[in-house]
């Protein structure tokens, strides 16, 4: 009887082994459709990501959350002379800072981050994506 039940059990084991094995590379390939699905998604998206993330933690204390203006920084998001300044001219505000006008300098984030950011604040303005 023990012979029997244990056979059985043996077999039953040996299906779930296989039926395991079998389904591994079907797991392991969508996994892999699903990296590379995410990994073939534009960096643009990514990169105003970490720009919001960045404007969020440190500009959006003066320049409000939607880039509007708050009580120490300008409407960043709407306002024609900041929007119609090219990607350079920003990119050089962000790096120097206006120290006239109290905005410090943020070249210290590095130009991956800045880069970021300008991407960020040019979706604010309804630009989509910085150029390259």
């Amino acid at each position: 009887m023990i012979a029997v039940v244990s056979s059985k059990l043996t077999a039953s084991l040996i299906r779930a082994v296989l039926a395991l094995l079998l389904l591994l590379p079907l797991h392991c390939t969508l996994a892999q459709e699903l990296e590379q699905e995410f990994s073939e998604l534009p960096k643009a998206t990514h990169t105003v990501a970490a720009g919001r993330q960045t404007f969020t933690s440190i500009c959006a204390s003066c320049h409000g959350l939607d880039g509007k203006g708050g009580e120490r920084g300008p409407d960043i998001a709407t306002r024609p002379e900041i929007t119609r300044l090219s990607d350079q001219e920003i990119m050089k505000v962000l790096r120097v800072g206006v120290p006239g006008k109290g905005m410090p300098p943020f070249a210290a984030l590095g130009p991956a981050k800045l880069s970021a950011l300008l991407s960020y604040v040019r979706s604010l303005q309804g630009k989509g994506t910085a150029t390259p």
